[in-house]
């Protein structure tokens, strides 16, 4: 960075000051000492008359001398710098402004409370249906639950270990349970993304998927595998929670888009809503 407009030490003579313009050293230079330190008065009561500008020439004990600040014959090397009176308000340039066509990026935080209040909702819409798919599931580890109590409450010596058997749950209904999940998800997400561009924890947090080159809605299609791509680890679990895990943390160092995996296989981003 470039250091500003002012009076520094010259780089060449250290008892002189220079005056740097801001991009190149200038020829005004000035001695760090002025001449007229002698007759300072600072620290001294003054009168309004010594406020005022004299020129040195017109000091009776510099006539006939050449001051630093002065060229042979008597002109000045330098003039002071006219002022220049604040022009109106109406005439002054704007201040730089936000390109209104360049996206204000969603925040990782409300990305996030977006996701947990959806995967709310459809759990809710999904509860009975998974209820119906994992009924004889559910029945298996409540009983397991209730033969573990009783056992421990008839033994003496407690254990960490029991004799009860654990149950066996029947992996095809477990994962049709998750597939009806996820499907419904997918629906969810397809249907308001590309019909509004926000579901309902979206709405709530005031952020929008739209596409990454346009402001347009994502087609159907593409919001379905983008929403499927984010459910990888909740339906199949084992490896896909460690991809689940990463794509949600992805924004936090995605720059400058903040683009999620799941983003960037859609080629989305999310904003903040336009008010």
């Amino acid at each position: 960075m470039s250091r500003p407009s002012g009076w520094y030490d010259d780089p060449q003579d250290s008892t002189i000051l220079r005056y740097f313009d801001g991009v190149v050293w200038t020829d005004h230079t000035t001695p760090k000492i002025s001449p007229t330190a002698s007759s300072s008065t600072i620290g001294h009561a003054a009168s309004p008359e010594s406020f005022r500008h004299r020129d040195p020439q017109d000091d009776p004990g510099h006539q006939g001398q050449q001051t630093p600040w002065q060229q042979p014959g008597g002109q000045r090397a330098w003039q002071y710098p006219e002022l220049q009176q604040t022009p109106p308000r109406e005439q002054r340039a704007p201040w730089p402004s936000m390109d209104p066509d360049q996206p204000v990026y969603a925040g990782w935080w409300a990305r996030a409370g977006a996701m947990v209040l959806d995967w709310i909702i459809v759990t809710l819409v999904w509860l009975p249906l998974g209820i119906w798919l994992l009924g004889p599931e559910i029945d298996k580890l409540i009983t397991y639950v209730q033969q573990v109590y009783v056992e421990a409450a008839n033994n003496p010596n407690p254990s960490l270990t029991s004799s009860v058997a654990v149950p066996t749950l029947d992996t095809a209904r477990v994962l049709g349970a998750s597939l009806a999940r996820t499907a419904l998800f997918v629906a969810y997400e397809a249907w308001l993304l590309s019909s509004y561009g926000r579901t309902l924890g979206k709405i709530v947090t005031g952020i929008r998927v739209r596409q990454q080159a346009t402001d347009a809605n994502l087609s159907v299609g593409v919001a379905a595998w983008r929403s499927f791509v984010k459910c990888l680890g909740d339906t199949f679990g084992s490896l896909t929670v460690l991809f689940t895990v990463v794509d949600y943390l992805w924004p936090l160092w995605d720059r400058p888009q903040r683009q999620a995996l799941h983003d960037k296989v859609a080629r989305s981003i999310v904003v903040r809503r336009s008010r």
